[in-house]
């Protein structure tokens, strides 16, 4: 018997080591708490953990092992959970724990409250410490915050840069164009570089080109903000000079330090001119259809690059004949490191001189991928614009009578456009906007008075020029009023309408479907 109990005592000794191992491991400590005696039984790895002896834990008491180790912020949570702990409830919580050596440490609790014969309530459970835990659960988290933020940040990014890429297709009078952008930073979509073709009506098409120097995000924001100002001036009439002077006032707000360059030309399909200032630009290239490819330079090349605080250039005019090509440019395409940038523009001259046969699209990306290929370390962007021939139904006019003028202007416009079969209610609108701004010109010019009539496809344009710089203004009239209704009856007829200035004063127009 006295073998029997000598081999049990030697196995619950074991027993106890090997918990006490385990125990160890997995840094869990067991406990029994008698709540109402204020008491703590616990085992050999909770007073490892909690850095106690067994001495103390005896002399200390439960309330006070609790409020010695519990971080301050968290005693009251943890009072309240042992407090309020009912026979056959499991007691869970976390808690900072801070022991002597200074180090704070997260444990989990677990246990549960077990009745005592007299009434009382005994407490046993776990204590484990979950700190390590804890901060990869935490690592992991961020980790996951930081990927999901990446991937909105993304998303934002291409949605923005979406909204800065250029159109890719384009519907202007008598033009064909084309363009090709990439950006020289690999991942993005865009750049420092842009370009953009803006139907200013009446037969009138700016092609823009621009570079702010630099890469990445803050040039294309620069880039962004730019763009959209160029659309802006291009709405208000003003010439080609005078929107890059307006551009060069705010690339010295905008730009800070950086170097930005623009080429804005304006081309007049009645006119067949092509009309363009520079600011620090390459300059374009003309195809002839007649044969040859030039530079084309204006009187006194280009002026300095927007931002300098003076922009000092003068406007160039160059004849366009039907199927001849306009090449814009950054200098993405031709300049590389350890080349001489005037070869790269002899090297595209010849690539568009012998692309006569080639479509004007696949032109434009011909002569980038030959340029420039897969290895781009700069924005690249190229606008080309072949002249298409008139539909040939343009009348033209001078009125140099102002008492007969209106009254010849009707009479002239609307057989001229019965001889062109258009319909009888798009003749009427368009008779009568003649008459207003015929009337209009002579009340605030003199004559001579020049009117044109086109049709281009599906809407005719009426254009009237006289001598006079002031831009007509459409006002508001009260009832009683006898003037100031003439514009407002052309906006009413009229798709569209603008004016525009010529070397000699101004032009009024309108677009009235048929």
């Amino acid at each position: 018997a006295l073998d029997r109990e000598q081999r049990v005592r030697e196995a619950l000794e074991r027993g106890e080591v090997l918990l006490d191992q385990a125990q160890r491991l997995a840094r869990v400590g067991s406990w029994e708490v008698d709540v109402d005696e204020d008491t703590i039984v616990a085992s050999k790895a909770f007073l490892e953990l909690l850095e106690l002896t067994r001495e103390e834990l005896e002399e200390l008491g439960a309330a006070e092992v609790i409020r010695s180790r519990v971080h301050p912020d968290d005693l009251a949570m943890v009072d309240a959970r042992l407090s309020d702990a009912r026979p056959g409830e499991l007691v869970e919580y976390v808690t900072r724990i801070v022991l002597p050596s200074g180090r704070e440490r997260v444990f989990e609790a677990r246990g549960e409250v077990a009745p005592r014969p007299d009434g009382g309530r005994v407490l046993r459970g776990s204590f484990q410490d979950v700190t390590d835990q804890r901060a990869t659960q935490q690592r992991l988290i961020a980790a996951q915050a930081e990927r999901e933020a990446a991937v909105r940040e993304r998303q934002i990014a291409e949605q923005l840069q979406a909204s800065l890429l250029p159109a890719t297709r384009f519907d202007v009078d008598q033009l064909e164009v084309a363009a090709v952008y990439r950006a020289g930073v690999e991942g993005t979509q865009v750049g420092g570089d842009w370009y953009d073709v803006l139907d200013l009506g009446a037969g009138r098409t700016a092609l823009v080109v621009g570079d702010v120097m630099g890469r990445g995000v803050r040039a294309a924001a620069v880039m962004g903000q730019l763009k959209s100002a160029v659309r802006a001036f291009a709405t208000l009439d003003l010439t080609p000079v005078e929107v890059l002077e307006h551009l060069d006032t705010l690339v010295q707000d905008l730009a800070g330090d950086q170097i930005v360059t623009c080429i804005y030309a304006v081309h007049d399909a009645a006119e067949q001119t092509l009309t363009y200032a520079n600011a620090g630009h390459l300059p374009p290239l003309v195809r002839r259809a007649s044969g040859g490819t030039d530079v084309v330079e204006g009187p006194d090349g280009s002026g300095p690059p927007l931002g300098a605080g003076y922009f000092g250039g003068e406007a160039a005019t160059a004849d366009l004949d039907d199927g001849d090509v306009v090449v814009l440019y950054t200098d993405g395409l031709v300049e590389r490191r350890g080349r001489d940038i005037q070869d790269g523009i002899d090297t595209l001259l010849g690539l568009v001189d012998e692309g006569r046969d080639v479509p004007l699209a696949d032109l434009t990306t011909a002569v980038v991928e030959a340029l420039v290929g897969a290895d781009a370390d700069d924005d690249v962007a190229v606008v080309a614009a072949r002249v298409s021939p008139g539909e040939g139904q343009v009348f033209e006019v001078r009125l140099s009578d102002a008492t007969t003028a209106p009254r010849e202007a009707r009479r002239t416009v609307a057989e001229q456009l019965g001889r062109w079969q258009v319909a009888g209610e798009t003749v009427d609108d368009v008779v009568l906007a003649t008459s207003e701004l015929v009337t209009n010109a002579l009340v605030h010019a003199r004559p001579p008075v020049d009117l044109r009539l086109r049709v281009l496809g599906d809407h005719v344009v009426l254009e009237v020029q006289d001598r006079a710089l002031l831009r007509p203004r459409r006002r508001r009239p009260e009832d009683d009023d006898e003037r100031g209704r003439g514009l407002n009856i052309v906006e009413a007829l009229s798709r569209e309408w603008g004016t525009h200035r010529t070397a000699t004063g101004k032009t009024v127009w309108c677009s009235i479907g048929r």
